[in-house]
């Protein structure tokens, strides 16, 4: 009994060691330079059965003053939005803004993509942009 406790114990020790079960990533990253500003910014795609589930944007500028001015812009949109369920999940730290969803319109669908179609989509041909 004690012998099959061990075994179980250590069995189950390199499952989690391994990570199966854990979800699969793709994480975009590169410099984007929209005129004005440029920040480095991150995509990560969270995978489940090879097609994009879920995922979220992280956006690091220069300094705060631009993020202030961006947090700003994205709670006056929340504050114009007529259900909760079109409001853009985010999150204002420092340098950093964080909206936690890869979808903030109709025309940017992410959700349901394969691995590939999410890499080629969020490089969108830049040589500026990983992804891994």
């Amino acid at each position: 009994m004690k012998k099959g406790i061990i075994t179980f114990a250590a069995v189950l020790s390199l499952v989690l060691v391994t990570g199966c079960g854990s979800k699969n990533q793709v994480v975009c990253s590169g410099k984007v330079d929209d005129g004005d500003d440029s920040y480095e910014a991150k995509m990560v795609a969270n995978l489940k059965d090879g097609k994009v589930s879920d995922g979220y944007i992280e956006m690091t500028y220069n300094d705060k003053k631009t993020v202030e001015t961006m947090c700003k812009a994205l709670d006056f949109t929340n504050s114009m939005a007529k259900d909760d369920k079109d409001k853009i999940d985010f999150k204002c730290n420092g340098k950093t803004i964080r909206i936690n969803t890869l979808e903030m319109d109709e025309d940017d669908k992410y959700v349901g993509l394969s691995k590939d179609e999410f890499i080629k989509k969020a490089s969108g041909g830049s040589g500026n942009v990983t992804c891994k």
